[in-house]
């Protein structure tokens, strides 16, 4: 007796697997988790709300953030209802009197009926297939509903001939579609403006009603690869916030451990008003995006006031530290040479890869971080800006720091990404002190920061000169280096090896 009494404790309380197969039911509590504890599908009630739903969820976060609703038009009264594998072989949600209130709705050959499965993913994808087959037959990422996790399509499903779209909840305790989408328009393309996405709530309810404040029901909406975090959880990540790494003018940085043993940088930004508009951009820039040579935003939390953010931690710090810190180890050559290469990088990737071209206003030394195998990874972009593709310049404010400034940033200017080219070409040049191809670099970096910026290269071609793709011609010296001595033509960093060596 005792010992079924436990066996129907554990069931009462989770499934167990990640499998839904015919003659199983989930009813109740139960609950079934994805292979790698990524995410749960169950019945739940949002809030204060009397109604039920069979959604998926984060396992892993504290705080229950639902990321798809099978039901959200059609909620239950109470948890007594049932999602089974029915005789047709779709995967069906019956009420408590066995009437059909959701289901997959395929039609399948009677062969392929008595064989199929339903399968929570570590993607939070719920598929329906064949019990020996990976085709799916059916999944829900086919059918979103206000979550875009990562792996899922916007745009017409040509299976269905229905067109994808997130559609925002009613309000925070109802899941029926509000009056927000987000679509393909009718050319293919889909655009996101984080400035005016950030003050719509989920529901469109007033502000202090927002999920996980500003961005829980949107940022996490639209990155799906970022994990919200709750405050508290990270509190204890980072045992009070009290291993620091370093700070800024927007806050400071923590070092932190995760429960699965994850080192990770924590982030905490502080100043309200300057510590959100960093939050917003740093999100919309980097949590989109991944590159070896860029730091990984990992997740964020924002609660009340408190906005923090989650990376990969550095265990090598920033590279300023290495170049110009005493008693710090001299770097070879060949090691800062790959540091000016990855940094490249980096910053091509995001003038040239990205869907809009993103200029990170603020490259130097400090903003270089290296992961434990020396890689370099830009980092830091939260005064970055996006200039979309049909346009060439931007205005903006000041924004940086100086010494590595574009002199178009101090003539209040108009700004392109040019402005990042003479950063790097600034770092570049701090990065320099070697013999091997020091004359390449030089040149570079002397092109970099020329005083016109029609002059200076992309940075793409600044990566092909640093690769050897392109010959570097001698470049006209900047005014930033004939400040060196009263008479410009004695100014030539153009070393010959031989002669350095000799000095050496």
């Amino acid at each position: 007796m005792l010992l079924f009494s436990c066996l129907f404790l554990f069931f009462g309380s989770c499934f167990g697997e990640d499998t839904i197969s015919r003659g199983q039911s989930l009813t109740g509590n139960q609950t079934i988790t994805s292979n790698g504890d990524n995410f749960v599908i169950g019945f739940f009630t949002p809030g204060n709300s009397q109604n039920w739903y069979i959604g998926i969820w984060y396992e892993k976060v504290s705080n229950q953030i639902v990321v798809w609703v099978a039901n959200r038009d059609k909620p239950l009264t109470d948890n007594k209802s049932e999602l089974k594998i029915s005789e047709d072989g779709n995967l069906v949600l019956l009420n408590k009197t066995q009437l059909p209130i959701w289901s997959t709705n395929v039609t399948l050959s009677s062969t392929a009926a008595i064989s199929t499965v339903a399968v929570l993913l570590d993607t939070g994808n719920l598929v329906l297939r064949g019990i020996n087959s990976s085709e799916y037959i059916w999944q829900s990422m086919d059918h979103p509903t206000d979550t875009w996790l990562p792996g899922g399509k916007l745009g017409l499903n040509k299976k269905t001939n229905k067109s994808q779209l997130l559609t925002n909840w009613r309000n925070l305790v109802d899941p029926f579609p509000g009056p927000y989408s987000l679509e393909l328009d009718p050319n293919g393309s889909s655009k996101l403006a984080a400035s005016e996405l950030a003050n719509i709530t989920r529901g469109g309810d007033k502000k202090r009603d927002r999920v996980n404040g500003v961005i829980a029901g949107l940022v996490a909406v639209f990155v799906g690869s970022l994990i919200p975090f709750c405050y508290r959880d990270l509190q204890s990540a980072t045992k009070n916030f009290s291993e620091k790494l370093g700070g800024g003018g927007f806050g400071s940085v923590f070092k932190g451990t995760l429960p699965d043993k994850t080192i990770v940088a924590v982030k905490k930004l502080e100043g309200l008003r300057q510590g959100e508009k960093q939050f917003r951009m740093e999100v919309s820039t980097i949590g989109t995006i991944q590159h070896v040579n860029l730091v990984r935003l990992r997740g964020f939390c924002s609660e009340g006031a408190r906005r923090l953010l989650v990376y990969d931690y550095m265990p090598n710090g920033s590279l300023d530290l290495l170049l110009f810190r005493e008693g710090s180890t001299i770097l070879d050559w060949k090691t800062r040479y790959e540091f000016a290469l990855g940094t490249a990088r980096g910053i091509a990737y995001l003038h040239e890869k990205c869907r809009d071209c993103i200029i990170h206003c603020d490259v130097k030394p400090e903003n270089i971080l290296l992961d434990g195998g020396f890689c370099p990874k830009v980092a830091d972009f939260g005064l970055a800006k996006l200039l979309g593709r049909e346009f060439s310049l931007v205005l903006t404010t000041m924004r940086g720091t100086r010494g590595y400034l574009a002199p178009e940033w101090i003539s209040s200017l108009a700004i392109t990404p040019k402005a990042n080219v003479y950063s790097y070409g600034m770092t570049l040049l701090e990065m320099v002190s070697g013999l091997v191809e020091l004359t390449r670099a030089c040149r570079v970096a002397c092109w970099c920061i020329q005083d016109d910026e029609n002059a200076r290269p992309s940075i793409g071609q600044v990566l092909q000169f640093l690769e050897g793709v392109v010959e570097v011609t001698m470049p006209l010296v900047p005014m930033s280096l004939e400040v060196l001595d009263d008479n410009p033509e004695n100014v030539n960093i153009f070393f010959d090896y031989e002669v350095l060596h000799d000095k050496l």
